[in-house]
């Protein structure tokens, strides 16, 4: 009973992580994942490879050693059943660590203080008050224009004559 509540609770760590953005389960339910994933791998292949040397099942150290030894050296299907469930439990405690690990580097981004990451502006930095309509109507996410005669730049699609037209009212100021 003991053992079924300790295997449990590294799915409860990954699903409670996810629920409440928790890093710390996050990182429990990866870190338990690649863990139990590997070592499955390791203790499997040095069955096998005892198996394959001619080794006798009685020297394996623990019981269950020496019963899934005796079982791999019969031809049932029950040892199909064991190789296929050691496969699946590799590959899906594979993808958990990539799922887990995904996660988790996803809430080691702090966007509670700075928001989402902003795209980068790739060009010349232009004054907003000079050239406030060309800068609107390149790109929408600029804030939102004020000025009335910007407006009308806008709507008219005056886009190359711009900047001729901040220059002017520039110089009739």
């Amino acid at each position: 009973m003991l053992g079924l509540f300790i295997e449990l609770t590294v799915p409860a760590c990954g699903y409670y992580g996810a629920l409440h953005a928790d890093r710390p389960l996050a990182c429990c339910f990866c870190s338990c994942n690649l863990f139990v994933t590997v070592m499955g791998i390791v203790t499997f292949i040095r069955l096998l490879v005892s198996i394959e040397i001619g080794e006798d099942c009685a020297q394996q150290s623990t019981q269950r050693q020496r019963e899934e030894c005796e079982l791999l050296r019969r031809d049932h299907a029950e040892k199909y059943v064991m190789i296929t469930s050691v496969i699946l439990g590799a590959c899906l405690g594979s993808l958990a660590f990539c799922f887990g690990s995904s996660l988790y580097k996803i809430l080691s981004q702090d966007f509670r203080t700075t928001g989402p990451p902003v795209p980068a502006i790739i060009g010349e930095v232009i004054p907003l008050e000079e050239f406030r309509p060309l800068v609107a109507t390149r790109t929408a996410w600029v804030a939102p224009i004020t000025d009335a005669s910007a407006r009308v730049d806008i709507i008219e699609g005056a886009d190359s004559e711009a900047p001729s037209r901040a220059k002017k009212r520039r110089a009739g100021s």
